[in-house]
C-alpha cells in the first residue's frame, strides 16, 4: 500500500479524554475507517471500468477532435 507511516505522537491527548468525548472520536474513527474501506472499493471499480474501456477500443484511446481547448473551447 503505502510508504507512509505516523510518527510517534507527541502528546497522547486520547488518554486524557471523558468517556463522552471518548465514545465521539471512537465514532469518528469509525467513519473515517468505513470511508477509507468505500473510497479503496471505488477506486477499484474506477480503475477496472477504465481498463474494460481500453480493451474496448483495442487498446487505442481516441482524441478529441472537437469540444475541446483547440477549437477555442466551441461545442
Amino acid at each position: 500500500m503505502s510508504a507512509w507511516t505516523p510518527r510517534p505522537r507527541k502528546w497522547e491527548w486520547r488518554a486524557v479524554l471523558t468517556e463522552d468525548e471518548a465514545a465521539e472520536v471512537a465514532a469518528a474513527d469509525k467513519a473515517k475507517a468505513e470511508w477509507q474501506h468505500r473510497q479503496t472499493l471505488c477506486t477499484k471499480i474506477q480503475n477496472r471500468a477504465i481498463q474494460r474501456a481500453k480493451y474496448a477500443v483495442g487498446t487505442k484511446i481516441p482524441i478529441p477532435t472537437s469540444g475541446g481547448l483547440a477549437d477555442g473551447g466551441k461545442r
